[in-house]
């Protein structure tokens, strides 16, 4: 079973010292294919292609001029992250036996670099999965077949690409190829009030990120299995459930 997730916006640099022997980039030269588009806008054009504050632009457009491909400032991308699902994640607390052995089975998937492994070095950066870049077309339609066909390559026959990003991110596989090689399984968490059922965005998050790290610390390999997830109140919902889509639901604080 691999699990994908999505990244963060906020980034900070640091990481446990016996994370410091870094991978490289799966896909490099198409991350400088964008980086050398990047760095050549201007603050206004980068606000108004990424719809952000001026200030937001500028520190974008300065990150992408400073990029050094790994020469400085990498991250390994399991800790670079800081966003509610990496709250939920926790990762400083998880020991390095455990990292390694999610380096096979944990994806992370990228605007900027497509997909990453746990160790793999990142800087900062911000470049949403759903930018519709110049150029490039949507991102998530330009990365498709290559994060496809790195996700199938992990994958074991009949396997299992287990969903921990959001809808934006999981845009970025291919489904339909995928179906030629295993199962693509979603995950919702919702929460209950009375009969109702709702999703609360930053509790959803942080569960993915929960549920992630659930399944490395107990190297569950079989998504059957995934079904057992009980942390912070939530239980596995059968009646919600389909073979391809797994609801957990915990009750409204």
């Amino acid at each position: 079973m691999i699990t994908i997730l999505a990244p963060a916006k906020r980034m900070e640099a640091g990481a446990p010292v016996w994370a410091a022997n870094m991978e490289r980039p799966f896909f490099e030269e198409r991350t400088r294919e964008l980086v050398a588009v990047l760095r050549g806008g201007s603050t206004d054009e980068m606000g108004a292609l990424m719809k952000v504050s001026d200030g937001l632009a500028a520190g974008t457009v300065e990150r992408f001029r400073s990029f050094s491909f790994g020469a400085m400032g990498t991250t390994p991308a399991l800790f670079a992250y800081r966003g509610d699902a990496y709250q939920g994640l926790d990762a400083e607390s998880l020991s390095p036996e455990a990292v390694a052995w999610a380096v096979g089975r944990l994806r992370i998937l990228s605007g900027l670099y497509g997909a990453l492994s746990p160790l793999t070095g990142v800087e900062p950066y911000r470049l949403e999965m759903g930018l519709l870049l110049p150029g490039f077309g949507v991102l998530s339609r330009w990365w498709k077949e290559a994060v496809t066909d790195h996700l199938m390559g992990l994958m074991a026959s009949d396997g299992v690409l287990l969903n921990l990003a959001s809808g934006e991110y999981a845009k970025a596989v291919d489904k339909k190829r995928l179906s030629s090689r295993g199962r693509f399984v979603d995950v919702a968490f919702k929460e209950k009030k009375g009969d109702a059922l709702k999703t609360v965005a930053i509790h959803a998050k942080r569960a993915r990120g929960a549920m992630a790290r659930w399944v490395i610390e107990n190297r569950v390999e079989c998504v059957d299995d995934v079904t057992g997830f009980d942390v912070n109140g939530y239980r596995f919902e059968e009646a919600l459930s389909t073979e391809n889509s797994l609801f957990f639901v915990r009750e409204a604080t």
